[in-house]
């Protein structure tokens, strides 16, 4: 429960609406325009705006989310991935950087993280 408030709750919850889109399909323009609001909501004094890092990427698609992540790296030349260090806690930065994530990439490196330490390098 803990973990589960502010922030890190508003995102949950979004997810579990299941309203996020899971299509394929992509919008170069939206990304761009998604790629402008992120930057505008973490270029304002002390931390960045939360509820629109949430918004943005808890609805769309993983394929929208990578769009939204080249359009912001292409524009503004510094990955999306650093930009959430600056919107809450640890534990909000872990989970907006799994959404900018392919699920499959995202899965392959959280198997790879679990074998650290095991023996292997």
């Amino acid at each position: 429960r803990s973990e589960l408030h502010g922030s890190n709750q508003t995102l949950a919850l979004e997810l579990l609406k299941g309203e996020r889109d899971e299509s394929s399909t992509v919008d170069s323009h939206k990304a761009k325009k998604q790629a402008e609001q992120l930057h505008k909501a973490a270029s304002g004094w002390g931390s960045a705006d939360d509820g629109t890092f949430i918004q943005v990427l808890a609805k769309n698609s993983p394929a929208q989310n990578k769009a939204t992540r080249d359009a912001y790296e292409k524009k503004y030349n510094k990955s999306l991935e650093s930009l959430t260090a600056k919107v809450g806690n640890k534990n909000m930065q872990k989970c907006l950087q799994a959404l900018l994530l392919d699920p499959a990439d995202y899965y392959a490196m959280r198997i790879r993280q679990s074998f650290v330490g095991l023996g292997t390098s």
